[in-house]
């Protein structure tokens, strides 16, 4: 094949994919990938996972070798139920100092119940950069709420309410916690206990959050609705031509 090729092919791709055409962009995305464009693999396997095909995104992402590609792939496992191996590859490229990786640990680690080994992921994927990881910072205050943090929750849901997160939004805008004569403060309950929102909880039994005695086992919950990691489609975190960024999935399948 003609040098040079299989990038004009990528970027054809990248044209297609930019102007609505994602059909086109998946087909010229594979030729390039089947080159061995390494930024066509990333490409094509993000595609096919907004085009609700994961099992088809699998093999491309265990092919590529960027951080968001890996990602991808823990968060692919998570949401089709392989939750150890999910963890291994969040928790490798995490510990290599991605702060892309971070927040998607700390959130599968949440969903677990694993409420102590999530807390550090999630504040540091939170505190990154300027605006940081919004979906982290909600977390984090589910996390810091349900272990009776409240005044806390309440500061790390303004961040993420600022930084776009719809849950956060909702649960300040609901008086999570406001005082019954509309005050704000953790401290006082609401008028109307009943119509107040209550912030997602990964242990639907109730208690305070598992000990550090607790078995893996004992830890596991089911996932909670409506975040990311197990029991949804994966987000899509890529890496092309610059730092990683976070995209939502559309149409994202279980395989």
């Amino acid at each position: 094949m003609e040098a040079g090729f299989d990038r004009a092919q990528y970027d054809f791709g990248a044209l297609m994919e930019n102007t609505g055409r994602p059909a086109d962009a998946e087909q010229w995305y594979r030729r390039a990938a089947e080159s061995g464009r390494p930024l066509a693999v990333a490409a094509l396997a993000v595609r096919l996972c907004e085009a609700g095909k994961p099992r088809e995104a699998e093999p491309w992402l265990r092919r590529a070798s960027d951080a968001g590609s890996m990602v991808n792939l823990g968060l692919l496992l998570g949401g089709t139920g392989r939750v150890p191996e999910a963890e291994q590859w969040l928790r490798r490229v995490a510990e290599s100092g991605e702060t892309g990786a971070m927040g998607p640990l700390g959130s599968l680690l949440f969903e677990l119940g694993r409420w102590h080994g999530a807390e550090p992921w999630l504040r540091r994927a939170g505190d990154a950069g300027d605006a940081g990881d919004a979906t982290s910072m909600a977390d984090m205050g589910h996390l810091l709420f349900h272990s009776g943090h409240e005044a806390a929750a309440e500061q790390w849901y303004i961040r993420a309410a600022a930084a776009g997160d719809a849950t956060a939004a909702k649960l300040l805008g609901g008086r999570l916690f406001r005082g019954p004569e509309g005050s704000r403060g953790a401290a006082g309950a609401p008028a109307h206990p009943a119509d107040r929102p209550t912030p997602p909880r990964p242990n639907p039994g109730g208690g305070a959050p598992p000990s550090r005695g607790e078995s893996s086992s004992d830890l596991r919950r089911p996932p909670r609705p409506g975040l990311r990691g197990v029991g949804r489609g994966p987000a899509v975190v890529v890496r092309v031509d610059g730092p990683l960024r976070r995209c939502e999935p559309r149409h994202v399948g279980r395989a």
